[in-house]
């Protein structure tokens, strides 16, 4: 009997060794396409992050997921741990009481800094804009489960949404709404 105790404990050790030897695996969300460059900057930050800490916490792998998914199917799969495993989002009181939420801007908070990206036309008309009142006459674009989005319309603006990001260009560029509300951080990848 002692034997089997001794063997059964080497088995255990071999396992945790090897589990240990196995790199941690980090699965993202996607692009949502070729041209959305939004959350690359997160991408390389936990990248080296995890290299900086690899001589501590062991070797990794940080790659998108194969299929292209909205933000709501990535949050449903990693609620799920079903084949995404680290996410980004704009933090929320129902997301943050199904998720481990990281209780810091990795941007410094200039998501929150937002600015309009419009079509040229615009530009004359807002140039008039000095209240908060004459802005509401503009609609503005979000994506359907965007957390700005019902904030925007608490405050009494116009929100017309769209199904993906994409599809927010389009729809700016078809005249659906005047401003599309994008972060600083994210104004140069969007022009």
């Amino acid at each position: 009997m002692f034997r089997r105790l001794i063997w059964t404990a080497a088995l255990i050790w071999t396992g945790a060794l090897h589990a240990a030897a196995l790199p941690m695996e980090y699965i993202y969300p996607p692009p949502q396409s070729g041209a959305d460059q939004r959350l690359d900057y997160y991408w390389h930050l936990l990248r080296a992050a995890l290299q900086a800490t690899t001589p501590k916490w062991g070797a990794f792998t940080l790659a998108p997921a194969e299929t292209v998914m909205n933000s709501d199917r990535a949050q449903i799969l990693l609620s799920r741990a079903q084949g995404i495993t680290v996410l980004v989002r704009t933090t929320s009181a129902e997301r943050e009481a199904l998720l481990l939420p990281l209780r810091f801007p990795l941007d410094r908070g200039l998501t929150g800094y937002r600015l309009f990206l419009i079509q040229k036309p615009t530009q004359a008309k807002l140039e008039h804009v000095r209240t908060l009142e004459e802005l509401k006459v503009f609609s503005i674009g979000q994506a359907i489960n965007w957390v700005d989005t019902e904030i925007l319309r608490s405050a009494g603006f116009t929100v017309e949404t769209g199904s993906n990001y994409e599809s927010l260009f389009k729809m700016l560029t078809a005249g659906r709404f005047y401003l599309f509300s994008r972060g600083v951080n994210e104004m140069l990848a969007a022009a």
